[in-house]
Parts: structure tokens; C-alpha cells; sequence
């Protein structure tokens, strides 16, 4: 797909180009956690760090709304993150648990994306009719941020037993704001003009004919707050095993935006209940 996709894709709302170029990917992956198991505590917990040479990623060409022209390409890339839970038994039948996970990745290599320029905080110059100005410091470089990393995650978990066959458990996430989003380019040619033309600027016939770069970048999501809960009953008919279950999802109904997805605009499912009867024999 990555070397020869070329057309529309339903699925991600975008036209896809492959790349015929592309090297296999490389990378060296390091990775360190502690992992412990014991009679009221237990956690896992681990971090790692993963360097590519030629990180295949599906870049966006140009945006229209929400609808893309994507190209397969690659670059070095570094990724880094944590993740891990730690487990503690309250009582036999009471078990809360801690969970979170952070990723960051950045493309290297890539040439710079220039940004806003940086002004000075007092009218140290003067502009061309010699009145105070802020002098122009420089132009801010923006990151190579990675597509479609995934936000922080940090949350809990109670699950309980609640006699012989009813169970409970309550969780909620935290899911934060992504920010760190990625910035695709394209090119486009400012138009040509008239270099006798005395009514037209400098700066407009410094730039005549020549390429500049347009930004089409990927949508930041904002966090929000995910509670979910759910009570089951199992039991036993004969040789067949059964289980009753009531779930309920997103009880805060909060507007869910799925940052990892294609499709970051469209809303998850708001708050929802779901009734399950499982049987094995």
C-alpha cells in the first residue's frame, strides 16, 4: 500500500499517494521496565526510546477542509515515551489500579518550517518613516512533530467482587490535549509581476515567480474526561457457563475526539449503555 497506493481512500477521507522510493524502515529500539507481582501490590512500569532511519509516515499534501491529499514518505524519526500501571488489593475482593502511558515523536532531518516572525518586546527601531518600531528578531522555527501521536493518558480502576457471582468496576481516564501536531507542506508559486510596474512593492517583486511553502496541518484535539462502569453476574446452567453484563460508557457524555484517528473531527459515541449475554458450553 505504502509503495503504490494511488487514489481515493473513503476510509480516511483523503487521496493517497504512494511512493515507489521508499527504503524498508530501520530502526534501533531500546526500551527498560520493572515489572513486580506480588500479594496485595503489583505494577509494571516501563520506558523506551526508539530511533528510525527511515520512518515511513503518511504525510499530508494539501487540505481542503477536512479533506486531504496524503503521500507515503519517510524520515529519521525519534519516538519516547512512558507507560505502566501500578495494581493494589484494598481487601481480597477490592482491587484499585493506576494507569497512564506519554509518547512524543518528531521527524528529523526535514528542512525547517518557518512560523510567525519574532518581534523584540520594546520599539528599539524605526520604520521607514522613522517612527519607533519593534525590530524583527528572527522567524520561529516550528517542530517536526510525528502524525497522529496519542495523547497522555492517566486514570483508575476499581474492579470489585461482589459475593459469588456479581462483579463491579468503575474506571476513569484522563485523556489530555494533543497539541503537538504534525505540519505537512506544499508548494505553491507566488504570481508574476511587472518589475517596472513603480506601483508595485519590493517585497512583491523580491517574491515574483518564486515558491513558497503552505502549511497543511493536522488538527490538535483537546482533552476530555472518560468514565465508564459496568456490573456483571455469572453463573452455571448444567455444562454451560453464563454471564449477564450491563455496561455503561462515557457517562459524563462528553464530546470524545479520537486523536490517532484519520478522522480526528469526527465525534466518538456520547454516553452509552450496552446489555451482553455471553454463554459457553
Amino acid at each position: 500500500m505504502e509503495l503504490y497506493y494511488h487514489g481515493k481512500h473513503l476510509a480516511t477521507n483523503s487521496f493517497e499517494h504512494g511512493n515507489k522510493a521508499l527504503k524498508k524502515e530501520r530502526s534501533n529500539n531500546f526500551e527498560i521496565g520493572i515489572t513486580h507481582h506480588g500479594t496485595r501490590l503489583h505494577y509494571k512500569i516501563s520506558a523506551y526510546h526508539n530511533r528510525f532511519a527511515n520512518y515511513i509516515h503518511n504525510e499530508n499534501l494539501h487540505r481542503s477542509g477536512n479533506l486531504f491529499i496524503r503521500r507515503y514518505n519517510q524520515a529519521a524519526a525519534r519516538f519516547s515515551g512512558l507507560e505502566g500501571e501500578i495494581g493494589f488489593h484494598i481487601t481480597p475482593k477490592h482491587e484499585f489500579t493506576l494507569f497512564g502511558d506519554y509518547v512524543k515523536g518528531r521527524l528529523k532531518k526535514l528542512p525547517a518550517i518557518t512560523g510567525e516572525k519574532i518581534y523584540s518586546q520594546r520599539e528599539d527601531c524605526t520604520d521607514e518613516d522613522g517612527d519607533p518600531t519593534y525590530c524583527v528578531l528572527g522567524t520561529d522555527t516550528l517542530p517536526r512533530h510525528a502524525a497522529r501521536v496519542p495523547p497522555a493518558r492517566l486514570g483508575f480502576r476499581l474492579e470489585s467482587a461482589l459475593g459469588k457471582h456479581w462483579t463491579a468496576n468503575l474506571e476513569y481516564t484522563r485523556v489530555f490535549a494533543q497539541r503537538r501536531t504534525s505540519q505537512g507542506m506544499f508548494s505553491k508559486t507566488y504570481p508574476k509581476v511587472d518589475m517596472d510596474d513603480e506601483d508595485i512593492s519590493d517585497e512583491e517583486k523580491a517574491r515574483s515567480g518564486r515558491l513558497y511553502a503552505v502549511p497543511a496541518p493536522e488538527d490538535s484535539t483537546r482533552g476530555y474526561h472518560l468514565v465508564n462502569a459496568g456490573i456483571r453476574y455469572k453463573n452455571r446452567i448444567g455444562k454451560a457457563d453464563y454471564t449477564l453484563s450491563l455496561d455503561g460508557n462515557n457517562l459524563l457524555n462528553q464530546k470524545i475526539y479520537i486523536h490517532n484517528s484519520y478522522l480526528p473531527y469526527v465525534p466518538q459515541m456520547g454516553r452509552n449503555f450496552i446489555f451482553g449475554v455471553n454463554v459457553k458450553f
